[in-house]
């Protein structure tokens, strides 16, 4: 106790906080204009919200930062700064269908541990619901051993996709990723009202909601009222398809990735696939044009594949100056390359609580 303390008062107790209202939640079912509402504190008790967090609020807020930095700074060369995102597990929040798909393929197994998934997340029996790519089936593997042992056969081999017909649900299904309208809004304003949104995925787009979703179906995901689980978004830049890179471009990309093999041996081979080449193509693709005789020139890629990311790189007129922002899901497991990159986000808050 110090000298100053002796003897005096006690300093006067705060006044007793007074009892916030509970915040509504939205959880997304099949038919949009039902929706089962419950509080932030019943969602966090079970669900998705149970799930440990991937990504740090300090470091999303200093990712985002760096793009509206970045955007800036190429709008003030009377350029278009483009921020190019991936739909699956980047600007869409797929948790709603990826649930659905999990319920039905635990109960084709006949997985007791996971009859009740909300109970199992608050046991600790499931930490998060697995992703949908080949990366992230394997991290939902690993972190889920006895599970996989146990149910080998269901669960399927390492370096193979968890076989939950993920991809026969309608994309419509899903929700926009948290914050994007409040991350366009303040992203234009960053850039003198010049940069701009493209949401961009590989493929042909043409085979409708029960397998990967139209251009229309995506867009009514980023279009649909926040309210409703979407993004809030007037008209955006939805984009869908397979455009061929240059050469020049590929071989950039090629060389990057064993670059990045090099810096990081424990992760082994960096393979190139063909979604990979339709993201270095949609790069060359949004840099070849101009709005209002301004050229576009792509800052940030947002994607859950450290592939995509790299082949965006080599592609791209900023090369490795370029952002290549590691999209990490809500709830979900998810790919392990470049765990450690700087730039992560979970959703699109600029200020993520």
């Amino acid at each position: 106790m110090s000298k100053d303390s002796i003897g005096s008062a006690p300093p006067p107790k705060p006044p007793p906080k007074a009892p916030q209202a509970p915040v509504t939640v939205i959880r997304p079912i099949t038919d949009p204009k039902k929706r089962d509402v419950t509080t932030r504190k019943d969602s966090e008790a079970f669900g998705r919200r149970g799930a440990k967090r991937h990504v740090p609020a300090a470091i999303q807020k200093e990712t985002i930062a760096r793009i509206f930095k970045l955007g800036a700074l190429i709008a003030e060369q009377k350029k278009l700064p483009v921020v190019m995102i991936d739909h699956r597990q980047a600007g869409l929040d797929e948790y709603p269908v990826v649930r659905k798909a999990f319920e039905a393929f635990v109960k084709k197994h006949a997985i007791a541990e996971l009859a009740d998934l909300d109970d199992a997340l608050r046991q600790g029996t499931l930490k998060y619901l697995p992703g949908y790519t080949v990366q992230a089936s394997d991290h939902w593997r690993l972190t889920h051993q006895q599970l996989f042992t146990k149910y080998g056969a269901a669960f399927g081999a390492l370096g193979t996709r968890i076989d939950m017909g993920f991809l026969s649900y309608p994309v419509v299904e899903a929700n926009a990723t948290a914050g994007l309208h409040e991350f366009e809004s303040r992203y234009k304003y960053e850039t003198q009202g010049r940069g701009e949104l493209v949401f961009c995925g590989a493929g042909n787009g043409q085979l409708g909601a029960t397998v990967k979703g139209t251009t229309e179906e995506l867009k009514s995901v980023y279009t649909r009222p926040k309210e409703l689980g979407g993004g809030g978004l007037v008209d955006p830049d939805v984009r869908y398809g397979a455009p061929e890179p240059s050469d020049e471009a590929w071989e950039r990309a090629l060389d990057l990735a064993l670059e990045y093999e090099e810096t990081h041996p424990q992760e082994g081979r960096l393979e190139l696939d063909g979604e990979a080449r339709s993201k270095a193509g949609w790069v060359e693709q949004l840099e070849r044009e101009s709005r209002g005789g301004m050229e576009k020139v792509v800052i940030a890629v947002v994607d859950d594949r450290e592939q995509n990311r790299v082949a965006a790189r080599g592609a791209a007129k900023l090369g490795p100056r370029m952002l290549a922002v590691k999209a990490v899901p809500e709830g979900l497991s998810y790919s392990q390359a470049d765990n450690y990159s700087e730039n992560q986000l979970a959703t699109f808050h600029p200020n993520p609580l």
